[in-house]
């Protein structure tokens, strides 16, 4: 062939159009599998925080325990407040118990994941920035730019564009060169030559086939594409928006949930030592342990949020390959 109508070229950059969808196609798997790796990760992480903090809390209610007791001898406090000790202490355990248990399960959701049974020591912790996130419009301009689905849905277009081309390319005059050559001579006559050759033209003028409707099809085509990208577009914008907000949220609930902590913190010393003296009983001091472990508990999620939105946020604007970067550049609060 020597022209075609341009049917030849449609269909080679038609290809050329399905390699850029499958690799883009393969960068969004990606993408998602990192996010969802960094969502077990933290997740173990927290986990794994929540228990050492029960433990924590669980020694100390033994020490209580054993102060508790010796008060009692010595006639400090009633049997009564004794046992009401005790059976903090013991609920104490169940939830480090629980705990303890959750953080079993997250450790084996991550090894399946990962498909190893030993993954070895978690060694990233829990993490805030520690400086201002970037503008909202530098996350949406950096998703429209790199997000790996709307390099796939903009692949479909292009294919559906080149095969708008293939279809008009039936309405052109089709050109071809031919030749033939006869190393076998032997059975021709005096007057069949040995090779022939010469350039053909073909034009259709009635076809089987509706070449309109194919044209229109095809046309149907991209226009389903673009409303798809279209559509893909707004989704990402949408979630990029959403991600941001979370993530912009999670950090200011991390900074403001230092004060709590630090007033739970101080408000437990002055019950216990208040307990020490008889000004205060068992139960003001486990009310101010249970205000100190939720405040910690609850500094503790706002990091996995910001840590779980973050890697989202990276995702959608097709950026997860910088997302640990944040940790390596000490630009953040590690949450232990």
């Amino acid at each position: 062939p020597i022209y075609t109508g341009g049917k030849i070229s449609a269909m080679q950059d038609a290809s050329k159009y399905a390699v850029d969808e499958a690799v883009a196609q393969k960068r969004a798997d990606s993408e998602d599998l990192d996010a969802q790796l960094a969502g077990y990760y933290f997740g173990t992480q927290l986990a794994l925080s929540v228990e050492k903090l029960q433990k924590d809390m669980l020694h100390h209610q033994d020490r209580e325990l054993a102060k508790a007791k010796k008060f009692e001898k010595q006639g400090m406090i009633s049997k009564i407040e004794r046992m009401s000790v005790q059976v903090q202490r013991d609920n104490r355990n169940r939830e480090y118990l629980k705990a303890k248990d959750n953080a079993k399960v997250a450790r084996l959701q991550l090894a399946r994941l990962l498909r190893d049974e030993e993954f070895g020591k978690l060694t990233t912790p829990l993490f805030v920035l520690n400086r201002p996130l970037e503008p909202l419009k530098y996350w949406v301009d950096t998703a429209l730019a790199s997000n790996p689905q709307i390099a796939v849905i903009q692949a479909k277009a292009d294919q559906a564009q080149q095969g708008v081309k293939a279809s008009k390319g039936a309405w052109m005059p089709q050109v071809f060169a031919f030749g033939t050559y006869n190393f076998i001579k032997h059975y021709q006559t005096l007057v069949e030559p040995n090779w022939i050759g010469g350039v053909g033209v073909n034009i259709t003028l009635w076809d089987a086939k509706d070449r309109r409707a194919s044209i229109r099809s095809a046309e149907a085509t991209v226009r389903q594409a673009e409303a798809g990208k279209a559509e893909a577009v707004n989704q990402v914008r949408t979630g990029v928006e959403v991600a941001w907000l979370r993530t912009q949220n999670a950090i200011d609930q991390y900074k403001l949930s230092a004060s709590t902590v630090k007033l739970a913190a101080e408000n437990l010393k002055l019950k216990s030592k208040s307990f020490d003296e008889g000004l205060a009983t068992a139960l003001d001091v486990n009310e101010a342990r249970n205000q100190l472990f939720a405040a910690e508990v609850g500094r503790r999620v706002a990091a996995f949020d910001f840590v779980s939105n973050y890697a989202m946020l990276h995702a959608i604007a097709g950026q997860m390959s910088e997302f640990m970067n944040a940790v390596n550049k000490h630009e953040v609060i590690v949450e232990n």
